[in-house]
């Protein structure tokens, strides 16, 4: 991108004032990069001075942690205009024969001296003279032998330039090469050169911080603090955003001065612009340049729509680019972009206001100022734009609002009502184009509503963006500030009637112009005319009489007109949900009234109705949803804080109880996430901020006490009082819904009495496992920071819940997994484990002597999921003596008390300690529990639970063949290493078996895969049956026709299938493999994507044989794409090429026959990554030409065809954001040819590489104008 970039002739035309702060500021700008202040650098005086001084001097404590253009911590620059020879560089460093005192200190500190010439551009020879010049010098000075010597020409400056382009920008405006609408660090507000440019600030309180949950106001100060640690510490995009006319670009500004605060952002390093002013490039082509040259610079956008900032903020996050973006909008949407910080901009004090106009306005007394501060009402534009209006002599304290209003629109010197007769109109909408071309001439149309000439209208928006009244982007227009739209406004909806009004914008053709109006009368809800009109809107018959058949477009302008009448809107909302199809997650328009109906539950009086129906979208998502979740939506209604409704705690718990009262799953399962949020008591977030229209919103209802703020939780928790109340599974699941939330109920929000009245009842003696677990956590980790009062009452707590008998022991132990368990601080968890297991086993020997207690919890046993299940049945069956008697009562309990869905864990435990007690009696009673037909789902865990001998094998072959299991249960072969014990002769007559099986070779590849897995740590070297397992495996892949056969491939299949298919396997066990891969390719039954590491593995492993069969593809049927359609690359998909073959053999098998270099040339990645990889897609930007096509190219007898594969894939199939970095990068790969030995290659490269010129250009141009159209909006 050469529009960022200077030539080193650019470079010599600069004067010497303009060479000497070039190279300061890129110095300064090169250590700001490293975290050096700016402090380090110092620029002396004139160049040609003979002071013997030097230039711009780098002197820092710190280490350069990436010495690149600066070399040394104390490096001195001596700059000259001129060319500098090699006696010129000696004599430079010479005074009176001897090296300069300035140089002599630099050797001392081992530091390095640079000659800088504004006119040289050296070749090795002329650089090598220059450096022997210097060192001719040095040599006068005996301790010189350390210091760095370096000579940078007019080349090697323009060099240094690339990576800074925020000193290129500054340097093409010293040369008078601008980029259009690109500026450097500079006055970026606009404020006049006579004037002070003095940040402004006070105490007043009017920033906020909308990425967090605390949205309490801070001074501008602490808001300049903020915005610079978030650019500086992680936060790739920030966005300030605020009304029209706070200061939001002065701000910015501030963000890199030095004399603002403390540790002020590189100015160096910063590219500005405005995206009202027509930019050349666009914005989007800017930062796609920076993130492709991964520059670490400051983008700021001014007037920055969302849309185009969400685009960019994309773009940037798909990188790992070390840009950082901010934008600047007066977007007061409830949305906050994704990955963004957004601080928030309020109207500044009055006292601030008034101090910027006396400074602005000379003449303007104080009286004055401070009169036209209270009317601005702290917007600094809108104060200035009246100011102007203002005489020397003229006094304003006896001026009311309107008569202020009114001047704004006058001349100086007399009365002009034109003006304000046009700004009244062009007020009726948010924005508005002046072309005629563009959106069916929407100032005609405004111009037959109000009557005034097409022509005055033409004539006002131009005085109002004169006066600053109005801003431009690009054909789009804007009265501004806000405040004084919306009274214009009003007087607009006073002027015409909504018939006249109606006429025009419910024209097909307007609808974009409607959009804006809406927009418009979403700031006017106080105003009844404005509800007038909308009200129209919605009328029989009218564009939004219908919500559930609205399109896009409508949907716009419902979502903008919203705020005028939110009470018929419910109403509105309500009817339609009635409508099957309305109220439903399969909606496409659901979202946009789910958020509809979360702003219209801010009232309290709305919540039950708005409530109602989210709650009636919420059944159909299904549980767990987090992508645009209706149930989270709710969750942030039901919160304590940031709640976005001033519903009180008893009505929003109403709405829970009856939730829990239903009686219906997904209910409870909803009623579970609200009670989770209400429960919430450290952290609280937001979807977005509060903001509708212009009513008065904020954060919602809050405790204004500590009282309130416990009576919530309190409240919240009394709700699961009757569940907790029943005897059935409801009763299990309070219960953990209270112990999973206990450490921060207790913790954060002090409910000491609630929860103690709660487990006084229901955990006594071990009852309530869960909860017992809590409270050792929270003792664990918040006992330091408790009261010694509420200490005391959590210890006696816990001891209360403590586990009393053996029954609560085993519930609390053995019937809780794992994982559960508290863990200490700082403890070892395998040593946790062991003693939980050694815990475990001695509850089961208990057990064994306690009939009556196994009986008891018999359900349990066989019902519960959980690894201590297994430990408790192994401690159960050690104790026994007799343990076939043992086998048979398991049987009787298992068939009298087992679900469905039994857990058999207990049994396996058992067998595990019987395989230890009688390894001879094992088979025969594990034979007895297979026999069982309620436990023969469960044969393959029942014979896993112990190691695989050879019966077992037998019995694990035996139950495959039958097929009354399905196969993943044989995955569990593979796991543990179980199958270490198994012959490779046992092991793949089980995976064929488990192969015959629907869907089995997937298992069977999992098996494989764990057998060769780590196998150099185990000294494993697989014999043939485990390669002839594999291709038995892939035959069966290859084969399936069912839908099982999209399940990605297994990570690390490629390897098995390479090895199973290299030299020395069955000839024609591998043919019949490839005939069935192209047999599957030729019918389009192989999914590419899910095949791709199976086709890759055949590649790399047989080529030859492999493009036998895709050429007779392509001669049995000369029409097909199924060889192609195979090998396209595909944007962020694993493609398979013929880079993964041996260039060696392509070459091999390519011969002298045209038709076969045709084929290898055409399926092969003619780029790859320039790091070494060889991975590449169309998003890669970093390439070079990959070895195989350079062989193939010279081997080839057509060259030409070559040559054209190249350009082709020169040119990305599919991309995000630009393609223009990418053809760059391929093109320049290309350029390589340029000198290949054939003159004939050379003369192809040529053209193609000036064809590649032609569609970067044309490329580039496509995408200004794409990216003009999307940044130069206001809506």
């Amino acid at each position: 991108m050469d529009f960022l970039e200077l030539a080193a002739a650019d470079i010599t035309t600069l004067d010497d004032g303009q060479l000497r702060e070039l190279v300061a500021r890129l110095a300064e700008a090169e250590l700001r990069e490293q975290g050096i202040p700016r402090s380090s650098v110092q620029a002396g005086g004139a160049q040609e001075a003979a002071d013997g001084g030097l230039d711009v001097s780098v002197a820092t404590a710190l280490p350069l942690v990436r010495p690149a253009f600066i070399p040394r911590a104390h490096t001195g620059f001596q700059v000259k205009k001129h060319s500098m020879s090699r006696g010129s560089c000696e004599r430079e460093m010479l005074e009176a024969g001897v090296l300069k005192d300035s140089i002599k200190a630099l050797a001392d500190e081992k530091g390095a001296y640079i000659i800088v010439s504004g006119k040289d551009s050296c070749s090795a020879t002329m650089y090598k003279g220059r450096l022997a010049g210097m060192e001719q010098a040095l040599k006068t000075y005996g301790a010189g032998e350390e210091l760095h010597l370096d000579f940078y020409g007019a080349d090697r400056l323009a060099l240094w330039l690339k990576s800074h382009p925020g000193v290129a920008l500054w340097a093409r405006e010293k040369l008078g090469k601008p980029l259009a609408g690109w500026r450097p660090y500079g006055r970026w507000a606009s404020t006049p050169k006579a004037d002070k440019d003095e940040f402004l600030s006070d105490a007043h309180r009017c920033v906020s911080d909308g990425s967090s949950s605390e949205k309490n106001l801070m001074t501008i100060m602490e808001g300049i603090e903020l915005a610079r640690t978030r650019l500086r510490s992680g936060s790739r995009a920030v966005r300030i955003t605020g009304l029209s006319g706070v200061g939001k670009t002065r701000f910015a500004q501030a963000l890199f001065e030095e004399d603002v605060g403390d540790d002020a952002l590189p100015a160096t390093d910063v590219l500005y612009a405005d995206l009202g002013e027509d930019l050349t490039p666009s914005a989007s082509a800017v930062v796609t340049y920076l993130i492709a040259n991964q520059l670490a610079s400051y983008v700021v956008l001014d007037n920055c729509p969302p849309q185009t900032h969400r685009s960019l903020q994309k773009q940037l996050s798909a990188s790992s680019s070390p840009l950082r973006l901010l934008t600047i909008e007066y977007d007061i949407s409830d949305d906050r972009p994704e990955e963004t910080d957004v601080i928030h901009i309020e109207p500044s004090s009055e006292e601030t206001v008034t101090k910027l106009l006396l400074r602005r306005y000379h003449k303007l007394d104080r009286f004055n100022a401070a009169r036209i501060a209270e009317f601005a009402g702290g917007n600094a534009r809108l104060a200035l734009a009246l100011a102007d209006r203002v005489e020397p002599d003229e006094s304003l304290t006896s001026f009311n609002d309107e008569q202020l209003f009114l001047r704004l629109f006058q001349q100086r010197k007399g009365e002009s009502a034109d003006l304000l007769r046009a700004a009244t109109a062009l007020s009726l909408v948010y924005s508005f184009n002046v072309s005629r071309e563009e959106y069916g001439d929407e100032l005609g149309v405004l111009s037959s509503i109000s009557e005034v000439s097409r022509a005055d209208l033409q004539r006002a928006q131009a005085e109002l963006v004169r006066r600053q009244l109005a801003q431009r982007r690009g054909s789009w227009r804007a009265v501004l500030p806000h405040a004084l739209a919306n009274r214009l406004a009003r007087r607009a909806l006073d002027d015409c009637e909504p018939d006249d009004i109606n006429r025009e914008l419910l024209r097909p053709g307007n609808i974009r112009l409607l959009q804006s109006c809406a927009h418009r009368l979403g700031y006017l809800h106080d105003n009844e005319r404005a509800r007038e009109l909308a009200l129209t809107w919605v009328e029989s018959s009218a564009p939004l009489a219908n919500l559930a058949t609205l399109g896009e477009d409508h949907l716009v302008v419902l979502n903008y007109v919203a705020p005028i009448f939110p009470d018929v809107l419910l109403d509105a909302i309500e009817q339609s949900a009635h409508i099957p199809g309305f109220a439903d997650r399969a909606n496409p328009n659901v979202q946009r009234f789910v958020r509809l109906l979360v702003d219209l539950a801010y009232d309290d009086e709305a919540f039950d109705r708005s409530a109602t129906v989210l709650l009636s979208i919420a059944r159909t998502e299904r549980g767990g949803e987090n992508n645009d979740s209706v149930v989270g939506r709710l969750r942030q209604l039901h919160q304590l804080h940031l709640s976005g409704t001033m519903a009180g705690p008893a009505r929003r718990q109403a709405l829970v109880r009856s939730l829990l009262a239903s009686g219906e799953l997904r209910d409870r399962e909803i009623a579970g996430e609200l009670l989770r949020a209400a429960f919430e008591a450290r952290s609280w977030t937001s979807f977005g901020g509060f903001q509708f229209g212009a009513r008065n919103r904020g954060p919602g209802w809050m405790p204004k006490s500590g009282q309130e703020r416990r009576d919530w939780y309190d409240g919240f928790l009394s709700l699961l009082d009757p569940i907790l109340e029943s005897n059935d599974d409801s009763r299990e699941w309070a219960k953990s819904l209270i112990a999973a939330n206990f450490r921060q109920l207790w913790t954060c929000a002090g409910c000491f009495d609630a929860l103690e009245a709660l487990l006084s009842t229901y955990a006594t003696g071990g009852l309530w496992p869960a909860v017992w677990f809590a409270i050792g956590q929270t003792l664990e980790y918040d006992g330091a920071s408790l009261h010694p009062a509420v200490l005391r009452r959590l210890e006696g707590l816990r001891s209360l819940a403590a586990p009393s008998d053996l029954e609560s022991e085993i519930n609390a132990y053995a019937f809780v997994d794992e994982w559960a368990h508290p863990h200490r601080r700082g403890a070892d968890y395998q040593a946790e484990r062991v003693e939980l297991r050694d815990r475990v086993f001695a509850l089961g020997r208990a057990l064994a002597s306690n009939p009556g207690l196994f009986e008891r919890l018999a359900s349990q046993v066989w019902a519960t999921y959980a690894r201590p299940v297994a430990w408790l049945g192994h401690g159960y069956a050690e104790a026994h003596g007799d343990l076939e008697a043992l086998v048979e009562k398991l049987i009787r309990s298992f068939k009298a008390h087992a679900p469905d869905r039994a857990s058999i864990q207990f049994i396996e435990g058992c067998l595990s300690a019987i395989a230890e007690r009688d390894s001879a009696l094992l088979p025969r009673l594990q034979e007895k529990l297979l026999t069982e037909d309620k436990l023969r789902p469960y044969s393959v865990w029942l014979l896993l639970s112990t190691r695989i001998t050879p019966w077992v094998s037998a019995r694990l072959l035996d139950v495959a063949r039958r097929g009354s299991v399905p196969a993943t249960y044989f995955e569990a072969v593979g796991n543990g290493g179980r199958h270490e014990s198994m012959s490779d002769v046992e092991l793949s007559a089980l995976t064929n078996a488990v192969c015959q099986l629907p869907g089995g070779y997937h298992s069977s590849f999992d098996m494989l895969i764990m057998r060769l897995h780590a196998r150099a740590d185990r000294k494993y070297v697989p014999g043939p049956e485990i390669f002839s397992a594999i291709r038995f495996a892939l035959g069966h892949l290859l084969r399936d026709r069912s839908d099982d056969a999209n399940r990605p491939a297994h990570h690390g299949i490629g390897r098995l299938i390479v090895e199973a298919l290299a030299p020395g396997a069955p000839e024609d066990e591998v043919a019949r493999l490839v005939g069935e891969l192209c047999d599957g390719v030729k019918k389009y039954r192989l999914s590419r994507e899910n095949y791709s590491e199976v086709l890759s593995s055949f590649i790399e492993a047989r080529p030859e044989m492999l493009l036998d069969a895709l050429l007779k593809i392509e001669r049995d049927d000369p029409e097909s794409d199924a060889v192609d359609w195979l090998f396209r690359q595909r944007s962020g998909e694993s493609s398979p090429s013929l880079n993964l073959a041996r260039i060696d053999q392509l070459l091999t098998w390519c011969g002298d026959d045209a038709r076969r270099q045709e084929l290898v040339a055409r399926n092969i990645r003619v780029y790859e990554a320039k790091d070494g990889s060889g991975v590449v897609d169309d998003s890669t930007s970093s390439v070079r030409l990959s070895e195989h096509f350079k062989r193939l190219l010279d081997s080839a007898s057509d060259k030409s065809s070559l040559i054209e594969f190249a350009f082709g894939q020169a040119v990305p199939n599919s991309w995000m954001n630009s393609r223009v970095p990418i053809i760059e990068a391929r093109q320049q790969a290309l350029c390589e040819l340029i000198t290949h030995e054939s003159p004939e290659v050379r003369t192809l490269v040529v053209e193609k590489v000036a064809d590649l010129d032609l569609l970067i250009e044309r490329e580039r141009r496509w995408d200004e104008s794409e990216h003009h159209a999307m940044e130069q909006r206001f809506e």
